[in-house]
């Protein structure tokens, strides 16, 4: 399985070279296209270029909306503000995207710094499906896509790790 995603901004640059990707004639076993993910940002975005990916059957996720720096500043936010930046950007992608928002059901965090339970019961609260933040090392047999509803074998390599129990899917992007 090899998943394509994008982090940040959707702009020109990106733009064209997704194009070649998606439309540069690579298929999937069966014969279908194949699709990718973008875990886009607010700063920078092109939400034209994001609808016309999205109306391509490509998957719009969130990233939430500033990106800022510093980097610890992710593990320190509170649960209003991961929920003012996840939530945010999801209604941002709704209305300037025409996205629809029960369409964006994946999450990864800035710099992938996870926000451990506070970034965690946002995504619970908000009804993502899965978030794609916590890197793993690589596994024999690799660690496929699970829930948080139980321990986990995989492990927080970036904390604060997430203490409490989830029921969405973590280490994957769709």
């Amino acid at each position: 399985m090899i998943m394509i995603t994008f982090d940040d901004a959707v702009n020109v640059q990106v733009f064209k070279f997704v194009e070649a990707i998606v439309n540069g004639g690579i298929t999937n076993p069966n014969g279908c296209k194949i699709s990718t993910t973008y875990f886009n940002s607010h700063e920078w975005t092109d939400y034209f270029m994001l609808n016309d990916l999205y109306h391509q059957r490509q998957e719009v996720a969130d990233y939430t909306i500033t990106h800022r720096t510093p980097i610890p500043w992710w593990k320190n936010a509170t649960y209003t503000q991961w929920d003012n930046e996840i939530w945010g950007q999801k209604q941002i992608q709704g209305r300037w995207g025409k996205i629809a928002l029960e369409d964006v059901k994946g999450f990864r965090a800035p710099f992938l710094q996870i926000g451990g339970n506070n970034q965690f019961k946002v995504l619970y609260d908000r009804k993502f499906l899965y978030d794609s933040s916590m890197p793993t090392k690589q596994m024999n047999p690799p660690l496929w896509p699970y829930t948080l509803d139980f321990p986990s074998t995989q492990e927080c390599n970036i904390p604060p790790c997430p203490t409490g129990m989830y029921k969405f899917v973590t280490g994957c992007s769709g």
